[in-house]
């Protein structure tokens, strides 16, 4: 009789503690797409802009590259 109360207890218990888990892995998971959609550049950020400037160097005109 106490051992199926204690059991009733227990899986109570597990079933809390594992909502609290999932919810607050939830939470977690779904701050972090809002950060990551805020503090990532997309596309329509980046239409106004200039692309960045790349500088190459022209080729040793004696085939030797220099380093």
């Amino acid at each position: 009789m106490i051992g199926a109360v204690l059991a009733g207890w227990a899986r109570s218990a597990f079933i809390s503690g594992m909502d609290l888990g999932l919810l607050t892995g939830a939470l977690v998971a779904a701050l972090a797409g809002l950060l990551a959609l805020l503090a990532l550049p997309g596309p329509a950020r980046l239409r106004g802009r200039k692309p960045p400037l790349v500088v190459v160097s022209p080729p040793a005109a004696d085939g030797d590259e220099k380093v």
